[in-house]
């Protein structure tokens, strides 16, 4: 592939290398999962308008690079960079939970527009002021689904995994309704930890690893903010 490459792009994760550079990992509408390299990206403002941060939405131009894993990134312009979220600690730990989820559960190069789509629904719910704990719930339901994991939440009914039949009934709602219902729906607080736990134990027992935000979550959730 020599030819530039213009896409819709998230943010996944990223790290300074040298003085001036960062390395990315896009989650791009394109192309899937990318890692780029920008060049120069502590200096430009221009190209990136300082706007490689986790989970900025924007247009990417790429130069792909042949037989290369890692690709160049000339451009980016934000479109959205959520600064609500960026306000507040349990806001932005929940938006990092989900772009990590992304990046573990997706392979390079690899289109996936449904769950690109899942993810900036997600990033703009949460930016327009959903509880945190309740919208992230929603997006470990919904991923699951959209990566060909979604359960059959009616076998659980007596089960060994003693789940409530309200958590059970609400977990199949969310998996089956369209993003735009499932903003409305409300779960009691028991029912909220339980589904929480249970889609976090699924989610690790698939990926064969625990993702690293739910540490600082449990952190949180020491010094008092629990999912409700």
């Amino acid at each position: 592939m020599e030819r530039r490459i213009e896409s819709k792009a998230v943010v996944l994760n990223g790290r300074d290398i040298g003085e001036s550079h960062r390395l990315l990992t896009l989650f791009t509408l394109e192309l899937g999962k990318l890692k780029v390299m920008a060049y120069g990206a502590k200096r430009s403002k221009r190209r990136f308008q300082n706007a490689l941060e986790p989970f900025t939405y924007g247009a990417a131009q790429i130069k792909p690079c042949r037989n290369e894993t890692i690709h160049t990134l000339e451009a980016f312009a934000p479109m959205d960079t959520f600064p609500e979220i960026r306000r507040e600690i349990l806001k932005y730990t929940c938006a990092g939970l989900a772009c990590e989820l992304v990046e573990l559960w997706t392979r390079e190069n690899n289109r996936e527009k449904e769950l690109f789509d899942l993810l900036t629904w997600f990033l703009g719910a949460l930016g327009k002021g959903q509880e945190p704990y309740r919208i992230t719930l929603f997006f470990k339901a919904k991923l699951l689904v959209t990566v060909g994991y979604g359960p059959d939440w009616a076998r659980f009914q007596g089960s060994t995994h003693h789940i409530s039949l309200a958590t059970l009934k609400s977990l199949a709602y969310i998996q089956a309704a369209p993003m735009e219902k499932i903003e409305r729906l409300r779960i009691a607080r028991p029912h909220m930890r339980e589904a929480w736990a249970l889609l976090k134990a699924m989610h690790t027992r698939h990926l064969e690893k625990e993702p690293n935000s739910y540490n600082v979550l449990r952190q949180m959730a020491q010094g008092g903010l629990q999912p409700h």
